[in-house]
């Protein structure tokens, strides 16, 4: 049979302090490996986005000069029209 005193009971309640501390700590010692994963998950994110760019900007570009040349074929289809209808009026 045992009998706690009043300073196995401190010393019971320090070491239980103490336990939560070194948790935190190993809490904190991990923070250095998790802000570079972040950062190297930002650094893809920026390259994938990057990328993404480049092919919006690829892809409006050539949107943009296949309206130029439809919009080209619709003005020479435009001008055979006018022409003969004004040799049908002549």
């Amino acid at each position: 049979m045992t009998f706690e005193t009043g300073e196995d009971s401190a010393l019971l309640r320090a070491n239980i302090e103490i336990a939560k501390i070194n948790d935190q700590l190993s809490g904190l010692l991990m923070l250095p490996e998790a802000v570079s994963e972040l950062k190297q998950s930002n650094q893809l994110m920026k390259e994938i986005i990057e990328q993404l760019r480049a092919q919006l900007e690829e892809e409006v570009q050539l949107f943009y000069q296949s309206s130029k040349n439809r919009e080209s074929q619709l003005d020479s289809i435009r001008a055979e029209l006018e022409t003969v209808i004004e040799t049908q009026n002549g």
